[in-house]
């Protein structure tokens, strides 16, 4: 029972650790200040074949989203790789 307890905090803590890096990395990352609004606007043309006030920052929320995900998962594995090796010494 008290291995069950401990994989069930481990898993809790892991999860909260990589919610934490998002948030963390989504407070921080602005896709609109590196990618221009003719970009988006191109890129709206391109997904739905016209641009609009409702899509024109759909690339801003793919790339806001996409790199959040890529930093937090990155920072992620060197945490728990800093982790392992501090717990093996």
């Amino acid at each position: 029972m008290a291995a069950l307890a401990r994989k069930l905090y481990v898993i809790g803590a892991k999860t909260l650790l990589f919610f934490i890096l998002f948030c963390l990395f989504a407070k921080f990352i602005d896709a609109s200040k590196f990618i221009s609004y003719e970009t988006t606007s191109h890129f709206s043309d391109w997904l739905y074949g016209a641009s609009s006030q409702d899509n024109f920052d759909n690339l801003w929320f793919f790339a806001d989203v996409g790199l959040t995900l890529i930093a937090a998962i990155f920072s992620y594995k060197i945490i728990l790789l800093a982790i392992s090796k501090k717990v093996r010494l």
